[in-house]
């Protein structure tokens, strides 16, 4: 196992678990995944009008099966604190939370499971591998602010420092 992977390990990540997945996905055939897709945006908005009182709030109309009747959300929906928009059994201790860069005026907080944070990173190492790059030793240029307060400067310092050494 790699640093990388390891790390999301130690964190409640689920990397091992999202990269079975993310195979599963990927070797079905088209038409198979477009019936995959459709099924699980119903899940997804089944889920959220059961377990969201802000979604079901929202989308108090919406039907599952009629996907022009779900309303489009927009970043002005969503400024309010997480802690309103999270669904049942999650909290902020129990999710991934980042936020956008605030780039066009307001940041915008959002979480994800940890399994979600899990997927993204497996697809991110997944695109990598399609151009034979090794996630874990090839170069990487990112761009990224440095957090103002100290202790994210120097996690961010920190992790500058880890990936130069492996």
């Amino acid at each position: 196992m790699n640093l990388f992977d390891f790390t999301l390990r130690l964190k409640g990540f689920p990397i091992h678990k999202a990269k079975l997945l993310l195979q599963t996905i990927q070797m079905k055939s088209d038409a198979e995944f477009k019936g995959y897709v459709e099924q699980k945006k119903k899940d997804i908005v089944y889920y959220h009008l059961k377990h969201n009182s802000f979604y079901k709030s929202f989308a108090s109309e919406a039907n599952p099966l009629l996907w022009n009747s779900i309303p489009i959300m927009t970043k002005r929906d969503l400024q309010q604190p997480l802690e309103h928009r999270l669904s049942e059994g999650f909290s902020t201790k129990n999710v991934y939370v980042n936020k956008t860069s605030g780039s066009s005026g307001n940041p915008f907080i959002f979480a994800k499971d940890k399994f979600c944070h899990a997927m993204t990173w497996a697809i991110i190492q997944d695109r990598f591998e399609w151009y034979n790059l090794d996630f874990n030793r090839s170069k990487q240029a990112r761009f990224y602010g440095i957090p103002l307060d100290t202790k994210g400067y120097y996690k961010e310092r920190f992790k500058d420092v880890l990936s130069k050494r492996f």
